[in-house]
């Protein structure tokens, strides 16, 4: 159909293209269909960006008389990936020595001695987003991403490459990145301030000593020594020496783990704090602990204490009567690890008893099959058919090894698990576990030296030390 008379608005730059309904549209209306517009307009060189839903409802003569409809516009281009930043600088902690044999340096947040001129962060630039196209078809080029902008990530001692691809390291010294990727290099051996924001998390081989607090939701790892003058507050600390912490610990939920000993002024509810030796000046209280070695502390009231030798204290429990357990003579990570132990082992054995049943249920399943198999054999029954259960009888044959061979192993598993658990068994009590209290025992603190049965406090005591009695098991109260 000759569609000649249709008015058409074009955008001179291709942008778009408009039907103007008019009289003679109108009268074209009950004749022409969607394909017979499209190929007029095809015929107008408008070939791309149709818009095929409006048409159709161009065709429902619903429009007035007058107005414009859009028929066919352009496919914008798309904008490309937006420029980055490639860190360079792996976040493994690593520790050097300078000439004279001292530590050339710890960092906070990512660590890593680097020297004047080092490329620590390629700059990515952005790429260009796919093209889009004019209703004549003709290609728009794609828009290019945002650029990254350096100055965001550069800190003290960094500066652009003469290129202008890589943030480089201005001064010899220790790399390092905060919470929010900004990089900087420090020179300095201590923390000025409080482990916070400012400072990022700390993570290093080498010792550390913070001038101010570990603040709360922040992380302070060293497989070294620590050294703390403020406090810390609810922040994770591990370190793989001493930690010592002048003021003391406050509540919180984030885990103290420390190889070695441990000193504070005072410990108040925290739940997960583990070291070999631990000295608190003053009090601690509601907190959960565990020591590999002794504890040796001005006042322990409420929560669960777990010690492995030795328990110093001038006061146990308080006036409230707040339970207060504590247990001495037990090495902690063993029972821990056979607990681990037994649940594996209980996993295991359930595994072993599923897969038995699997194996029971093939069994039962490849007899059918075998049986189907070999009738059709004899009757000379279809190629498909055999064909297929032949697949079927292997992939049973191949289930079946799978399992068997996974119940060897689950049962091997086992028998390690248990060899563990009595070579464990052997190293989790100590010989001479006591409790002294120089001050007084109050009621609501129970007591367990190694195995015993727990000793409930019912009378307050004053100056005695409790121990095992060699011929009974029970725990004894002795004068001191």
């Amino acid at each position: 159909m000759e569609l000649s008379n249709i008015n058409l608005n074009i955008s001179p730059k291709g942008d778009s293209c408009f039907i103007l309904i008019d009289d003679q549209f109108n009268k074209l209306l009950s004749e022409i269909t969607k394909e017979n517009i499209i190929d007029f307009l095809n015929k107008k060189n408008i070939i791309k960006g149709l818009l095929e839903i409006e048409i159709e409802k161009l065709l429902e003569g619903k429009h007035k008389t007058s107005e414009k409809v859009l028929v066919a516009e352009r496919t914008k281009p798309l904008k490309g990936k937006a420029g980055y930043f490639q860190y360079l600088i792996s976040t493994t902690s690593s520790i050097k020595e300078k000439d004279d044999g001292s530590v050339d340096f710890y960092e906070v947040g990512l660590i890593k001695n680097v020297k004047a001129g080092d490329r620590l962060v390629e700059i990515i630039s952005p790429t260009r987003g796919k093209p889009g196209f004019d209703i004549f078809g003709n290609e728009i080029e794609g828009l290019y991403g945002d650029e990254a902008n350096p100055k965001k990530i550069m800190g003290k001692g960094i500066k652009l490459s003469e290129d202008n691809r890589y943030l480089i390291a201005a001064i010899d010294g220790i790399y390092k990145s905060n919470v929010i990727g900004v990089i900087s290099i420090d020179d300095q051996l201590v923390i000025n301030s409080n482990i916070d924001f400012s400072t990022g998390n700390i993570d290093t081989s080498s010792s550390v000593y913070i001038k101010g607090d570990i603040k709360s939701g922040f992380k302070c790892l060293s497989n070294s020594s620590i050294k703390v003058d403020g406090a810390i507050e609810d922040a994770e600390v591990f370190s793989g020496d001493s930690l010592i912490c002048k003021n003391g610990v406050i509540s919180g939920t984030s885990p103290i783990i420390v190889k070695n000993t441990f000193r504070t002024k005072y410990i108040t509810d925290r739940p997960t704090i583990e070291c070999k030796d631990l000295f608190v000046e003053g009090m601690i209280s509601n907190s959960d602990i565990n020591c590999l070695g002794e504890l040796n502390a001005g006042k322990i009231s409420g929560g669960s204490i777990r010690v492995k030798d030795l328990i110093i204290v001038n006061d146990l429990g308080n006036e409230r009567y707040d339970l207060t357990s504590i247990e001495v003579g037990l090495n902690y990570k063993a029972l821990q690890r056979m607990d681990s132990c037994k649940q594996e082992e209980a996993d295991l054995k359930k595994r072993i008893d599923i897969m038995k049943q699997d194996l029971e249920n093939i069994g039962i399943e490849f007899k059918k099959i075998s049986r189907r198999y070999n009738g059709i054999m004899e009757n000379s029954g279809s190629k498909d058919m055999i064909n297929k259960l032949a697949l079927e009888i292997k992939e049973n044959r191949k289930k079946e090894s799978l399992l068997q061979t996974d119940i060897v192993n689950s049962q091997r598993k086992i028998d390690g698990l248990l060899k563990e658990y009595e070579l464990l068994s052997k190293k989790v009590e100590n010989t001479n576990p006591e409790i002294i209290v120089k001050g007084s025992i109050y009621p609501g603190v129970n007591i367990r030296l190694k195995l015993s049965a727990r000793l409930e406090i019912n009378e307050k005591m004053s100056n005695v030390k409790l121990i095992l009695d060699p011929n009974s098991s029970q725990i004894r109260t002795v004068k001191i």
